[in-house]
This record gives C-alpha cells, sequence and structure tokens, in this order.
C-alpha cells in the first residue's frame, strides 16, 4: 500500500482591516499514524485550538475543533474525513476521495456567514 504523506485540516483566515492585525492561538494537536497493510484508519489528527484574532484593538476569538482522519479501504482506496467545527468552513463532516479530490459527503452546517461577522468586530 502506497504511503499517504501530509493530511492537514485548512483553515485561512484573510482578514483585511485598518491597522496592525495580529493573531495569536493556543491549543493542541495530537497525531496518531498506524502502520500496517490493514484497512482503516492509517492516520489520525485531533485538534482542539483557540485563535484570537486582533486589529485596531479589536478581538475575535474563534476556534478550531475535531478530527481529522486517513482511511483506507479494503481495495486501496484513501478517503480523508474533517470532522468537527472548521472556522469559517462548516461543522460536521466532509468526506473526500483522495484519488479524484471528489467531496463524498458535505456537511450541512455551513460557518461561512461568520466571516462577515469577524471582519465586521474587526473593522469596528
Amino acid at each position: 500500500m502506497p504511503r499517504i504523506g501530509v493530511i492537514a485540516r485548512l483553515s485561512a483566515v484573510v482578514v483585511v482591516a485598518a491597522g496592525r492585525a495580529g493573531r495569536a492561538g493556543e491549543g493542541h494537536v495530537i497525531v496518531r499514524t498506524f502502520s500496517g497493510d490493514k484497512t482503516g484508519v492509517a492516520e489520525g489528527r485531533t485538534l482542539n485550538v483557540a485563535i484570537t484574532a486582533t486589529a485596531g484593538g479589536n478581538p475575535y476569538r474563534f476556534r478550531d475543533v475535531g478530527a481529522d482522519h486517513l482511511q483506507v479501504g479494503p481495495d486501496g482506496t484513501a478517503v480523508l474525513l474533517v470532522i468537527g467545527q472548521v472556522p469559517f468552513g462548516f461543522t460536521g463532516v466532509l468526506k473526500i476521495d483522495l484519488a479524484t479530490g471528489e467531496a463524498i459527503l458535505e456537511p450541512q452546517h455551513s460557518l461561512e456567514d461568520r466571516l462577515e461577522d469577524a471582519c465586521a468586530t474587526l473593522t469596528a
């Protein structure tokens, strides 16, 4: 079975604001890698990170909480599951076929509207 290199939760926040912008965070990420030619979870990451973005003295706090699992099926198919709360993305589960990049399952609860709230808070 070929080894899948890195899986990562991609959480990005782009905020354009007048003045200085900054961000600080704290939390933890735990990475577990499972070896062998078996099916199931090949790699798992659990994370709980709190982030504070600031601009012009205005803070905005958010969290990245959940788990990312790389699963390998009996036929060698690799699927990435992004589970939890992704800032300005979603809460729930996103399943992606890594061979095609296709979303097999999409989360039902979007958090994309919170980006406007963050920008309003940071530019107030």
